[in-house]
């Protein structure tokens, strides 16, 4: 078949579409992934050793790194998740909008089904005025209507009290953010949604969810169109890197180290990002413990590594997750299933309220803490939930026994086979 593929964001958002476009190559498709990169990163060259046809699309969406410093900051100031959500698409969607949607209008004329990310409006619009089958990827948590569980932040009151902060939630997603999406396909001759979560973010055709089962159980009163496949992995890509030979002897020199890193959620100015060393050194320090620090700009901070502590640009996680001892970072939806794969207990610190999701499922897997808030976030306490980490056997054992059962997972693999049984005709 001939797939088209599209997705929108920062790293986590692309990865997970770059394994499966590999995965459906190799099952022999003819593949096209178009990526709308926000932070600016280039994929050719991973798509490149991957076989993949890849094209960016209105790429970078922020321009400059105040721009992008501004949208984090912005984001992680907001308390409302409605705000966050509205900040992200009036800020690094919409801008780029009319370019993705006409992007999409082409995959769809030249393709027989496409695939797209559940928060990629655009996407979805042409699908549907083309007529094209439409199979969303969900990358998140708590979004799809269950009684058993209740939407992202909210607490579970059984099963009445999940169906109305359920209807609660989509009220509030519908008045909210509903209105960018109904501009546009009105725009295109099109009706207005009649729901968010059930016309726009989630295909009624094939919604696949590329979270491991065991972070996101199928529930049992889901339409059949929602599918947990397992995570999307992908081995080390170009774009992320490999061991430095520097990074390479601090590794080997001394115990397991503790991860640190805020991903996508780390702000581009050097000031902020002084703060930010300045708050990991210092737990570090408090647990006396060794630790790898994530920050672009620790060499312009005038950070120096040390035989406890090496600082990094970035780091091939997949490689690099598997030599630590546990991971510090935001509870986003590729670092937290990561960490998990390589057994490891994670410390979570959320900027946004879909992060706490993550967190709370870690929790509740009894591979983390309770979960931190980065909005006035001390180095004591830090160092006190990595204290609890580094000595809980308990949650090393279980961290160890669930990464071994998620490596055992192939989530492309299993898309994959739902995909083509699902348009086996076509």
């Amino acid at each position: 078949m001939r797939i088209g593929m599209q997705t929108w964001g920062s790293h986590g958002d692309i990865r997970p579409f770059m394994a499966l476009a590999s995965g459906l190559q190799s099952a022999g498709h003819d593949v096209t992934l178009l990526v709308t990169s926000v932070d600016g990163v280039n994929y050719s060259g991973s798509a490149s050793a991957l076989n993949i046809k890849l094209e960016h699309i209105a790429s970078p969406v922020l321009q400059t790194k105040e721009e992008y410093a501004q949208l984090t900051e912005l984001v992680f100031n907001a308390t409302n998740p409605i705000t966050q959500i509205k900040t992200i698409m009036t800020k690094a969607l919409v801008p780029v909008e009319q370019e993705m949607y006409r992007a999409a209008e082409k995959l769809c004329q030249d393709n027989d089904i496409i695939i797209g990310h559940y928060f990629h409006y655009p996407i979805q619009t042409a699908a549907q005025k083309f007529t094209r089958p439409y199979v969303s990827i969900a990358l998140s948590l708590g979004g799809i209507p269950s009684v058993n569980i209740p939407p992202a932040g909210a607490p579970n009151w059984g099963r009445g009290g999940n169906r109305f902060f359920w209807w609660l939630a989509k009220s509030i997603l519908n008045k909210g953010i509903k209105p960018y999406v109904d501009r546009l396909r009105v725009q295109q001759g099109l009706a207005p949604a009649d729901d968010m979560l059930l016309d726009v973010w989630f295909s009624s055709e094939l919604n696949l969810i590329a979270v491991s089962p065991e972070l996101c159980e199928q529930q049992e009163d889901w339409p059949e169109n929602h599918r947990v496949c397992g995570f999307f992995n992908l081995p080390n890509i170009k774009n992320e890197g490999t061991v430095s030979s520097e990074l390479e002897k601090f590794l080997t020199r001394g115990p397991a180290p503790v991860y640190m890193t805020f991903g996508s959620m780390v702000s581009t100015l050097p000031e902020l990002q002084i703060e930010l060393l300045t708050l990991f050194t210092q737990a570090t320090e408090l647990v006396g413990c060794r630790a790898i620090i994530q920050a672009s700009l620790w060499k312009e901070c005038r950070f120096e590594s040390s035989a406890t502590i090496h600082y990094v640009s970035h780091s091939p996680h997949g490689l690099v997750f598997p030599r630590c001892a546990a991971v510090v970072h935001h509870g986003g939806a590729g670092t937290s299933q990561a960490a998990t794969r390589a057994g490891l207990a994670s410390i979570v610190v959320a900027h946004i309220d879909e992060q706490k999701s993550w967190g709370a499922a870690l929790k509740r897997m009894g591979v983390a803490p309770g979960v931190l808030v980065r909005k006035n976030l001390t180095s004591k306490a830090l160092a006190k939930k990595i204290h609890v980490v580094l000595g809980s056997l308990a949650m090393q054992e279980r961290a160890k026994a669930i990464g071994k059962s998620m490596r055992k997972e192939d989530g492309v693999r299993n898309a994959v086979e739902l995909i083509n049984e699902k348009f086996k005709k076509m």
